[in-house]
């Protein structure tokens, strides 16, 4: 098996877990892990597939907001536009965390960021597993604070 396809699982596995389970809580649907981890699972590997294929930078973002709105539409009893929403903010929350992430390591670790992807890949993907973490734990107490509702779920 590629090492790249796996060091991109480790990562963007949580990273994915996390992205649905913050647009959940923000929709204030009950997280259920069970559901939220092999969803994940399948769309970090298609989302693979698209970057492989070398489309243009971009793509899998779109494909992300449009599978999230699509799955969640479906599973949930969340308006439409509600979903597209909390896609959107939870990937605008990403992005900030992610960069966030990559100007402290850069900065304490006196690493280029930029040419890092091609350099050292398995440290690149390393770098992520910080901002992973943070987007579960923000799923995990935004859901805390704003309870769920009940019956949300349709699945």
């Amino acid at each position: 098996m590629d090492t790249k396809f796996v060091w991109f699982l480790l990562q963007g596995i949580p990273e994915m877990t996390g992205t649905f389970a913050l647009v959940l809580a923000i929709l204030r649907v009950p997280i259920r892990w069970l559901l939220v981890i092999p969803t994940a699972t399948i769309i970090c590997i298609a989302i693979y597939l698209i970057r492989t294929a070398g489309a243009s930078f971009g793509v899998h973002t779109a494909f992300l907001i449009l599978s999230m709105v699509v799955l969640l539409c479906k599973a949930t009893r969340s308006k439409l536009s509600s979903v597209f929403i909390a896609s959107f903010v939870t990937e605008a929350i990403v992005a900030t965390v992610e960069s966030l992430n990559n100007i402290i390591f850069s900065h304490f670790l006196d690493l280029n960021i930029s040419t890092l992807p091609d350099t050292n890949w398995v440290l690149w993907k390393m770098i992520g597993f910080p901002q992973n973490v943070v987007i579960i734990l923000l799923a995990i107490l935004y859901a805390k604070f704003k309870r769920p509702r009940e019956g949300m779920w349709r699945v």
